[in-house]
């Protein structure tokens, strides 16, 4: 992944934008991006820190950007693609194996990046943000 890419959602609208993360020193916190209707026009959005989540550089099996606090299923397959189990969990990133990850409500972690990745297939159903009643099931 050559380039950082974040989203956050927007303080004024909601709506969620996504690009360069940009830090103030009056603690705003923003998201800055190219306008690709006006050549060299940067657009810039103050949006809820809270909110700001990094791509973690994969894709679903949809073709769908994965970011922190995605929440995701995961199927898990053995290495003869026999299913195994499912695990729902949101996406955030393991500081102590310095990856990103899934954790479910009671603990378990699923790393994405690592050798055990190619076993398994992830699905992005929503955020924590967006869909906080997918979290009961989490």
């Amino acid at each position: 992944m050559d380039r950082h890419i974040y989203r956050g959602r927007r303080v004024d609208n909601g709506e969620w934008v996504y690009g360069d993360l940009r830090h103030y020193a009056n603690n705003e916190v923003g998201i800055a991006f190219l306008n690709k209707y006006e050549f060299g026009l940067t657009e810039y959005y103050e949006v809820i820190p809270e909110t700001v989540g990094q791509y973690i550089g994969n894709t679903d099996m949809h073709c769908k950007d994965i970011y922190e606090d995605d929440i995701a299923i995961v199927e898990w397959f053995d290495g003869n693609d026999e299913y195994l189990e499912e695990v729902r969990g949101v996406v955030f990133y393991n500081k102590t194996d310095s990856c990103y990850a899934i954790k479910e409500a009671d603990g378990y972690i699923a790393n994405l990046t690592n050798d055990y990745a190619k076993f398994m297939r992830i699905t992005i159903i929503g955020n924590k943000w967006d869909n906080p009643e997918l979290l009961q099931a989490v």
